[in-house]
C-alpha cells in the first residue's frame, strides 16, 4: 500500500514539474511575441524541448525488471534492447539541455547582434524547461520502483 501511495504521489509531482517547465516556456514564447522582443522565439528553437520529451517517455516506459539484469543478449531473448532504449532516452534528455544551452548562446547571448538582443527570456526559458523535464523524468522513474511500467 505504501509503494502505491509513493508511486501515485511521485507521478503527480512529476506531472507538476513537467507542467511547470512547459508553462515557463509557453510564457516566454508568448512574451516575446507580445513585446516584440528580439529575437522572437522560433519553432526551431523548440526542437531541444521536443527531443527532451521523447527522452522522458523512453526512460519511463521501460519496467525496472527489463533494465535490472546483466543479460545483454541482443538476439531478442535478453534485456539488451531495453537497456539500449533506456540509454538512448538518457542521451536525449541530456542532449535537450545541451541544445537549449546552445540555442541560448547562439541566439540570445550575443552582444554584437544586429538588431540588438532586447530580452534573454526565451533562451533562459528553454534551459529551465529542459531542466524541469529532466527532474520530472527522474522523479517519475524513481517513484515507480515496482515492476510496473508506464502502461
Amino acid at each position: 500500500m505504501k509503494t502505491k501511495t509513493l508511486s501515485v504521489a511521485g507521478s503527480y509531482l512529476a506531472g507538476v514539474l513537467f507542467a511547470i517547465g512547459w508553462w515557463v516556456l509557453a510564457d516566454a514564447a508568448s512574451y516575446t511575441y507580445t513585446q516584440k522582443d528580439n529575437p522572437l522565439m522560433e519553432f526551431v528553437f523548440l526542437i531541444p524541448a521536443f527531443v527532451g520529451v521523447i527522452g522522458h517517455i523512453l526512460i519511463n516506459i521501460i519496467p525496472w525488471s527489463m533494465i535490472g539484469s546483466n543479460d545483454m543478449d541482443l538476439d531478442g531473448r535478453g534485456n539488451g534492447r531495453a537497456c539500449g532504449c533506456f540509454l538512448f532516452g538518457q542521451i536525449l534528455l541530456w542532449a535537450s539541455v545541451g541544445g537549449s544551452i546552445a540555442v541560448f548562446f547562439i541566439h540570445y547571448a550575443k552582444d554584437d547582434a544586429d538588431p540588438p538582443v532586447t530580452s534573454q527570456r526565451g533562451g533562459i526559458a528553454l534551459i529551465v524547461q529542459a531542466v524541469f523535464n529532466i527532474l520530472s523524468a527522474i522523479v517519475l522513474r524513481l517513484s515507480r520502483r515496482d515492476d510496473m511500467g508506464m502502461m
